[in-house]
């Protein structure tokens, strides 16, 4: 087994001095959200949990039934003991030929490795290669409440009758059914309805006057719905929660066919992965669908099955191929200080998702077949809106409109794409500053674009490298995290924030890959 330690790289020791920043001021504040409450725990700090107990999975076997009915039987163990639990898995390679199912029964659990730990997934052609799959509870969207009034003072939506059995803490989806953003000229092979939405946590409720107060604003997606006269609609979302995986390599061997998941997130919530090296996906090797508050981070995602052939008609197509971390359908999540390569796409999102962060991820070897050259971080279609992407570097930078429009407020901060471009096709209202790239929109209006070090045809202020100065340190982290050393700037990409002290260009993730 090959040691792969070397491609994770670990939290760096917290620097004395790190600088208090205050959250950029530049773009006004009705082109953006609060990003501060991404992540686990709406906290962005890195303040994933530590295990309380933990129980040890037998050594591995050349039996692969074996070695899945010893893991799926301590995470059953796991689930009877109080706190956040620990299934550790010893060195060695445990090879499977089942998913590992973790559900809302197995909530407060993390599957970790130590240290030189694989878990390789023996493929069959006809089945999905789905390695790790954490699967909460479909909405039943039959009983589904319509929302008539939003107070973006208070946060707080009317119902048109009681909400019955949901309560403080509780979270809820949204849906809006499809408004104008439905317009790909490609839906007779495929057509989602209602996927433009979000998923918030209720913090108060009034049962008397039918309201719910939300933890997050709703300012965007409810205008969407009032400007195409359409009604939102809720239901109780029941996820699965708590669930880590951390240091451990997946992959899967190449019997598989190009369909599934190393890692699948649905319907889950306050969720993470850190410190893994996924090698080899069948689809993709993280999917994000139809969840909240997901956190990835420290990883390493290359290689996959398949990276795509575009020429063939669309209906013959299996989506998802050669992707690194997809979300669909999901808000609030964190995907931070990872390194991505020969992949389609490192990066992609799209299904109306909403209030998203990318954040320092590292992309280089893009590759795809027959077409090259595609974008690394890619937003594709369906609507995706107020997702932030900061300090990335990347090759290319592309929102496309095979699946139709992109939605508003997307935002792009400080990126460096090597490219020298990031294009924005059918993506209204977008906002670019102090990125390393120039902005090229096609069918985009209203955008937003200032410090770019690149002249474009838009508004723009243009001068040099060395003289241009940027205040605007980040937009969703109030001081310097953890894992940039002193000896990468903060910020680390863009333009300068005091005339004496230039940016570094590059960041961690890539400073450990060039090692």
């Amino acid at each position: 087994m090959k040691n792969y330690s070397k491609l994770i790289f670990l939290i760096a020791i917290v620097s004395s001095g790190y600088i208090l920043a205050q959250i950029g001021t530049t773009i006004p504040k009705e082109r953006i959200v609060d990003w501060t409450t991404v992540g686990y725990h709406n906290d962005p700090s890195d303040n994933l949990p530590n295990y309380v107990d933990s129980v040890i999975v037998p050594k591995p076997s050349n039996n692969p039934n074996l070695n899945y009915t010893n893991i799926t039987k301590k995470i059953k163990e796991a689930t009877k003991k109080k706190g956040l639990t620990a299934v550790i898995l010893r060195n060695g390679i445990y090879k499977i030929s089942k998913s590992i199912n973790i559900g809302i029964a197995q909530n407060n659990i993390v599957l970790k490795g130590s240290g030189n730990t694989e878990i390789l997934f023996l493929g069959q052609p006809t089945k999905a290669s789905n390695i790790i799959r954490i699967i909460g509870k479909p909405s039943n969207w039959k009983s589904s409440i319509k929302i008539i009034n939003y107070n973006d003072k208070t946060n707080t939506i009317k119902t048109h009758k009681n909400v019955g059995n949901i309560k403080a803490g509780d979270y809820i989806e949204i849906r809006v059914p499809n408004g104008s953003w439905h317009d790909s000229q490609h839906h007779k092979g495929w057509n989602p309805q209602n996927y433009l939405g979000t998923i918030i946590k209720v913090v108060k409720l009034n049962k008397k006057k039918n309201e719910l107060t939300l933890d997050n604003s709703l300012k965007t997606l409810w205008s969407l719905s009032q400007k195409n006269k359409l009604k939102p609609s809720f239901v109780k979302f029941t996820p699965v929660r708590e669930i880590g995986i951390e240091s451990l390599k997946l992959s899967t061997d190449n019997k598989n066919n190009r369909q599934g998941f190393n890692i699948n997130f649905a319907y889950a919530a306050n969720c993470w992965v850190k410190n893994i090296e996924s090698e080899n996906a069948a689809s993709a090797h993280v999917n994000i669908g139809n969840s909240v508050s997901i956190e990835i981070r420290n990883s390493v995602f290359h290689h996959a099955k398949d990276y795509g052939n575009p020429a063939v008609p669309a209906k013959k197509l299996i989506a998802g191929t050669g992707y690194g971390i997809n979300i669909a359908r999901s808000s609030n999540c964190l995907i931070e200080n990872n390194v991505f390569y020969h992949l389609r796409h490192a990066m992609i999102i799209a299904l109306g998702s909403d209030r998203n962060v990318f954040g320092y991820n590292y992309s280089f070897d893009q590759y795809s077949f027959p077409v090259k050259k595609l974008a690394d971080l890619n937003l594709h279609g369906h609507f995706p809106f107020d997702n932030l992407f900061e300090g990335n570097i990347v090759e290319r930078i592309h929102a496309d409109q095979w699946w139709g429009s992109n939605g508003p407020n997307n935002t792009f901060v400080r990126n460096l794409a090597t490219d020298g471009t990031i294009t924005l096709e059918k993506t209204n209202n977008a906002n670019l500053l102090g990125n390393e790239a120039k902005g090229i929109f096609v069918d985009s209006k209203n955008e937003f674009e200032f410090y770019a070090n690149v002249k474009t045809t838009t508004f723009l202020l243009f001068l040099t490298k060395k003289t241009y100065i940027l205040k605007d340190i980040s937009y969703y982290r109030d001081k310097k995290p953890k894992f940039i050393k002193n000896k990468i700037s903060w910020p680390p990409i863009g333009p300068n924030i005091k005339e004496d002290i230039s940016t570094s260009n590059t960041i961690p993730a890539k400073v450990q890959m060039e090692k």
